[in-house]
Parts: C-alpha cells; sequence; structure tokens
C-alpha cells in the first residue's frame, strides 16, 4: 500500500493539531486578568510567581515598585505566563485599579493568572467591609477557581475568600476541587493556586482539602500547593515537603524590601518542575533551603517566657513563699502559747 505525499502532509497536520488539543486544554483568555491566552514554542518552558504584588501596607495606590521595575526590565520572552497570588491592589477603589492596570498589569506581554486575595475584593480595608466580587468580575474575569492543563501538567487556581475569610473551601469549589484531583490521568505533577496558607486557619483544610491533596499525591509525581498572603506574619518565602505525602508547600509574598523575590519555575521536556528564587534587585537567582515544618498556626503556639516574665515570677514566688512562712509562723507560735497556757 502506497501513501501519497498530500496523504503524509495531512497526517502530519492531523498530528500536529492532537498535539495542540493535547499540549494546552482550558481557555486561558478567559481566566487571565490581561485576556492573553498562553501560548507554547518549545519543549521547556518557564512561568513566575509572586505573592501579594501590592507590597508592604502604606496609604501608596502603586504595586510593589521592586516589581514593577523587574517586569520592565526582564526579557519577558522567557516566560510563558505568571500566577499572582491575591492582594494585587490595596482597594477596590478606581484609583487603585488604575495604577495596577497602567503600571503593572498593561506592562506584560505574557498572561498574567491570580489566586484572588481579600484586598482584590474591597475587604479589610476602611473604605470597604464587604466583599465586592461583581466589581472583580466587570475589571477582570468571572472565573475565580478553575484549571487549565499544559501537556501533562494540571494547573488549578482556587479562591480562598468565597467563605468570606476564614479560607474554608466548600460547596461547588469542593466539589470542583474534588473532580480535578480526583481525574488525574493522564497528567504526571498537579500545581494549585491559592491566596491564603489554608492549613494556618480554623477552616476545613484538615477535614476536606489536605485528604484530597494527600490522595492526589501518591498519584503523580510531584503535588505543590503555593500561597500568597502575608497576614499570619509568615516569612516571605518558605517552601516545605511533605515526603510522605509527596505534597510541596511553597508561600511567596512581597514586602517591599531589599529581600524580595519572586518564584522561578521551570518545566522541562520530561515534564520535571524545578523552582528557583530570582531576586528583585539583582535578577539573579538566590539560594534557598527547605523548611524543615509548616509554619504552626498562631493559636497553636506556646510562647516562650521572656527573662523579665520569668523575673517577675519567682518574685511572685518569693512573696508568696514569704508570706505562707509567716503565716505559718505565727501558727507555730499560737499554738506554743496556747499549749503552755
Amino acid at each position: 500500500m502506497k501513501i501519497t505525499i498530500s496523504e503524509m502532509k495531512n497526517s502530519l497536520i492531523f498530528l500536529l493539531f492532537l498535539s495542540l488539543i493535547y499540549t494546552l486544554q482550558g481557555n486561558t483568555v478567559d481566566y487571565s486578568l490581561n485576556h492573553k491566552s498562553v501560548t507554547m514554542d518549545s519543549s521547556e518552558y518557564k512561568f513566575i510567581v509572586a505573592g501579594h504584588t501590592y507590597g508592604a501596607w502604606s496609604q501608596s495606590v502603586y504595586p510593589a515598585p521592586l516589581f514593577i521595575d523587574f517586569v520592565d526590565s526582564v526579557d519577558q520572552s522567557k516566560y510563558n505566563f505568571c500566577v499572582l497570588l491575591g492582594d494585587i491592589y490595596r482597594s477596590q477603589e478606581a484609583v487603585d485599579l488604575y495604577y495596577f492596570k497602567t503600571r503593572l498589569l498593561n506592562r506584560f506581554k505574557i498572561p498574567v493568572f491570580n489566586a484572588i486575595g481579600n484586598h482584590d475584593l474591597g475587604k479589610n480595608i476602611p473604605e470597604r467591609k464587604v466583599q465586592n466580587y461583581p466589581k472583580y468580575h466587570e475589571e477582570f474575569t468571572k472565573n475565580t477557581f478553575y484549571s487549565f492543563n499544559i501537556r501533562q501538567i494540571k494547573y488549578i487556581v482556587i479562591d480562598s475568600e468565597l467563605s468570606n475569610n476564614n479560607g474554608s473551601i466548600d460547596g461547588e469549589q469542593l466539589l470542583f476541587l474534588k473532580s480535578e484531583l480526583e481525574n488525574l490521568d493522564p497528567y504526571k505533577s498537579v500545581i494549585i493556586f491559592c491566596h491564603k496558607e489554608l492549613y494556618l486557619f480554623d477552616n476545613n483544610f484538615k477535614k476536606d482539602v489536605l485528604p484530597l491533596m494527600q490522595s492526589a499525591g501518591k498519584k503523580v509525581n510531584q503535588l505543590f500547593f503555593i500561597t500568597g498572603d502575608m497576614a499570619k506574619k509568615s516569612d516571605n518565602f518558605y517552601s516545605y515537603h511533605d515526603e510522605i505525602n509527596n505534597i510541596k508547600f511553597v508561600h511567596h509574598h512581597l514586602m517591599d524590601s531589599r529581600k524580595d523575590v519572586i518564584v522561578e519555575f521551570t518545566v522541562n521536556e520530561k515534564d520535571e518542575i524545578n523552582l528557583d528564587l530570582i531576586s528583585l534587585i539583582s535578577h539573579d537567582k538566590v539560594s534557598f533551603k527547605n523548611s524543615e515544618q509548616l509554619p504552626i498556626p498562631i493559636s497553636d503556639k506556646v510562647e516562650s517566657p521572656s527573662l523579665y516574665t520569668l523575673i517577675l515570677s519567682s518574685k511572685k514566688v518569693l512573696i508568696i513563699g514569704f508570706i505562707l512562712g509567716a503565716i505559718l509562723s505565727c501558727i507555730i507560735l499560737w499554738s506554743k502559747k496556747r499549749f503552755l497556757s
């Protein structure tokens, strides 16, 4: 049986079409803040991740200056997309939105995704005490939890604000996450992006979310859970590998500090994932060590007593001992007098 050149061309076109479908699944245009779609033009690709990109709390309406400078000066062509981890501006006021868009978002030539934070909804600021999802939908996207796939890696973005501040993942979103983590074939790895460090809040993380992650971790080569809030006073970056359940916890937020970094992920042709830290000052790689454990929730911490507290406690013990000794001496003297009389 002979195959004509025309038939070979048609077969190659069909195979190329199938490979493109397999390479990128999910309408990333609908999910990205700047309505750009992820494109793939090489076997290796990179993306960057940054949390709390409005920086340290202040009255400024600008995003973190060092991050703006990085976006302006770095060669964006080496990155395929960027994921922000919430709190991308300080409030939903018009001036904050304007400077976020003009000074940061519009300078990106690549798609920018966001794991929505409380400030992105106008909450926890003096001007507004309630969440304003309609405003966020109007300005950016109606999708606040979603997934897309690139080759054999599944990317999942979840919304830690839907349950109004404690980070519970429930209702329709929990069903979505359950479906995503239970249907992993043929994916080799999973990356979950979230604003809040869910494990530091009083919510359903341990009961409902962690078991799903633990089960998924046994099915894939790598599973990352990446967060970007700064409400719990965590370090600006930490990485902890739960080797038993094959879960890598990564946290990052900007602080308007000389130590500010962003997280750079590289995915090779075998879909193996590696992360590096990039200094926002030098734009060079920064070494880091994995943490030995996750941060402990504040409610579970046992504060070590200060020296002053110890001294004060010692004084109290001495005074109480002196008083008890005096009372005991009086009782003994009284008993002796009564016996002698």
